[in-house]
């Protein structure tokens, strides 16, 4: 099993009343292999970066890559400091795919707009699914006003604005992976809430295509 952990960006009013660093948000993976073993998945930028540059007087990382949940949200550590906002999982992938796949990437150069931990997390979750799944899933989690308004009924204008913001700003944020994970959860493990199947609004002919693929391998 496979769960994603999101962080939403810090809201302006927490930083002010209760002094938590702000922060743009992040998506980290953690992997559960069936013999038990355990892999936490976060790219960070490099410390010796300009972003680590100027984050060191609140984020000191003596390592780049936090390495756990708990050492992730530990608000005395150097990296998110607080709890995730969002933790859901999904089954039926490649665990060991995905985990060579993160041995070879760890290192790589950040770039906040092309390479920051969402893209890591979303890479890494397509290369962990079945290939015949590819198309219909990228298509499903794609973004659409109306997935954001049923998830968002009282806030879907300042939904809407932070929204385009993110994709001004980064090819990748933490809501398009959670999105990803979401179809993937529907697709391998069933709907198994209302969530998944309503708010996603995947239009007829992809639950079509994904029916297709899903009897192919069952058959």
């Amino acid at each position: 099993m496979i769960t994603l952990y999101t962080w939403l960006p810090t809201a302006p009013s927490a930083v002010i009343e209760h002094g938590i660093p702000p922060d743009i948000g992040h998506s980290s993976l953690f992997v559960e292999h069936d013999d038990g073993a355990e892999t936490y998945i976060s790219f960070w930028p490099e410390m010796e970066g300009l972003v680590g540059r100027l984050t060191y007087s609140f984020k000191p990382r003596t390592i780049r890559n936090a390495v756990s949940l708990e050492q992730e949200s530990d608000p005395n550590g150097p990296y998110m400091q607080r709890p995730p906002d969002f933790s859901d999982s999904a089954d039926g992938l490649d665990e060991d795919r995905m985990v060579a796949a993160w041995q070879s990437m760890l290192d790589l150069p950040y770039d906040l707009k092309r390479w920051n931990c969402s893209n890591v997390t979303r890479l890494l979750l397509l290369i962990a699914i079945d290939p015949r799944q590819l198309g219909p899933v990228l298509k499903a989690s794609e973004f659409n006003i109306e997935s954001l308004q049923a998830e968002n009924p009282e806030g879907f204008f300042p939904a809407v604005m932070l929204e385009f913001a993110a994709m001004a700003l980064f090819d990748c944020n933490p809501s398009d992976v959670r999105r990803l994970v979401k179809v993937l959860r529907h697709v391998n493990g069933g709907a198994k809430d209302a969530e998944t199947s309503e708010n996603l609004k995947i239009p007829a002919v992809e639950n079509l295509a994904l029916s297709n693929v899903l009897a192919t391998e069952s058959g």
